[in-house]
Parts: structure tokens; C-alpha cells; sequence
């Protein structure tokens, strides 16, 4: 398969298709250098096709978000304590 540029998800479900032949290749062989080529395609495509947003460095992390559900008198961990 003749390595191109990723435009369409037809072209990634391809690529993926042909990595997985080549994904036994050794290191140095000509398929383990068409292994890499067609691993960057596809990380090229992907970054551009699902890019994922930078984190909000200032929002607190989602496991400190406020639980207003969870206190003291609700908490299971005070039942049985004198």
C-alpha cells in the first residue's frame, strides 16, 4: 500500500487495516519503517480529526468538585460511632 496523507475515515479504517499487517516488523526492516511512517499518518490524522482540548488549568480537578449530596450527617462513615 502506497503511503499518502489521511483526508477521510475511509483512509484511517485503511490504515489502521494495513498497520496491523505490519505490526509484527522489526525495527530496520523496510516494514518496520513503513510501520512508522504509517503509525505517524495516522497520529497526524488523529490529531487533526479529534483533537483534544487543553485542561483549564485553574478549574479545580472533577474528584474536588463540591458534593453537595455528601456531609457529615449523611456519611455512612459516622454510623455506629458513639
Amino acid at each position: 500500500m502506497e503511503a499518502k496523507l489521511i483526508k477521510t475515515e475511509a483512509d484511517h479504517d485503511r490504515a489502521l487495516a494495513h498497520i496491523e499487517t505490519l505490526f509484527d516488523a522489526r525495527p530496520g526492516t523496510p516494514e518496520g519503517e513503513a510501520l512508522d511512517l504509517w503509525v505517524t499518518l495516522v497520529e497526524l490524522y488523529e490529531e487533526q480529526a479529534f483533537p483534544i482540548p487543553a485542561p483549564d488549568l485553574l478549574a479545580p480537578p472533577l474528584g474536588d468538585a463540591p458534593k453537595p449530596w455528601f456531609n457529615q450527617t449523611n456519611s455512612d462513615c459516622n454510623k455506629g460511632s458513639p
